[in-house]
């Protein structure tokens, strides 16, 4: 779920908290996923884009036994005076070294309906068993993102997620998020999570927030 703190397929992708992972159907060399999200906020690492309000998201994606991957994320969103429905596209290649070891490359391209600029941000990414770290860099906002990451499973229907963030603008300004997100297995497709989410900046946009959703996998 980007719960980007998107909730993606919680990233929750792009709190993403951008993510569940969708079950997938086997077509071939092919895997297909698709979700749907409820969620009492958008957060995208620590800003709020729904103007505290609840935001409906949901993804589809593709993934090939090659390793590359293709998604297509949505959501609603509110910020100042724009609102409407971001769209992502994102792709990439992903590689295991090992079992507990993997490498991955990509891009997202985030576009919104209303007079929000779209920007292109590429990626690359590490995973050590539980732990991962990944650099994004956005092409057109000039500005890199530092992402760490640690899941720790409680049993085998619950676990925490915890994320440390750090954005840098290259003209000058910078911030760290944190959070921790608790998602438990309601069924096999129904997934309820909640998450806390804070920032070094504490301004109105970017503050301390709990948010709680439902993720439906199809």
């Amino acid at each position: 779920m980007r719960v980007h703190m998107k909730y993606k397929s919680i990233t929750f992708t792009p709190l993403l908290l951008s993510s569940v992972v969708s079950p997938c159907v086997m077509a071939g060399d092919n895997e297909f996923g698709a979700s749907a999200t409820i969620v009492s906020q958008y957060l995208f690492r620590g800003f709020d884009l729904s103007d505290e309000d609840p935001a409906v998201q949901g993804d589809i994606s593709l993934d090939h036994s090659s390793g590359l991957w293709f998604s297509l994320w949505a959501s609603t969103y509110d910020v100042v005076t724009d609102d409407g429905v971001e769209i992502d596209i994102a792709g990439g290649y992903s590689h295991e070294i090992s079992d507990n070891v993997s490498v991955s490359v990509g891009f997202t391209e985030y576009t919104y309906t209303g007079d929000t600029d779209s920007t292109t941000e590429f990626n690359i990414g590490a995973s050590f068993h539980d732990f991962s770290i990944t650099y994004y860099s956005d092409q057109d906002l000039d500005a890199d993102y530092i992402e760490l990451g640690y899941e720790i499973a409680i049993n085998n229907k619950s676990s925490l997620t915890l994320h440390a963030g750090r954005l840098d603008f290259d003209a000058g300004g910078d911030n760290n998020d944190y959070s921790i997100t608790y998602a438990y297995d309601l069924t096999d497709n129904a997934q309820f999570f909640v998450a806390y989410s804070s920032n070094d900046l504490d301004i109105p946009g970017a503050e301390d927030y709990f948010i709680g959703g439902f993720t439906f996998t199809f």
